[in-house]
């Protein structure tokens, strides 16, 4: 079953890419395919927290080679929405 996230972070990808992203799997690594520089990474972020509802990143914690692969973006989404869910 295809992670629902995988779709958001796929779009929000391509949105600040300004492309169209026809594939990504969670063995994907957005530095490496994507070459994201920090600015777009940050921005990259911001249009994940607007797509999903309660979504923030501490900017404190908040490391980019900890998502730059999407199995590990989309655990962290995951966990996330568990304890919004529980708030």
């Amino acid at each position: 079953m295809t992670n629902p996230n995988l779709e958001v972070v796929r779009a929000s990808l391509a949105q600040v890419l300004e492309t169209d992203v026809p594939v990504l799997t969670e063995d994907t690594q957005l530095d490496a395919e994507f070459d994201l520089d920090s600015v777009m990474f940050i921005q990259f972020l911001l249009c994940l927290e607007d797509s999903i509802p309660g979504l923030r990143f501490d900017p404190e914690n908040l490391a980019e080679a900890a998502f730059n692969d999407v199995g590990k973006l989309l655990e962290f989404l995951e966990a996330s929405s568990q304890h919004m869910e529980v708030a």
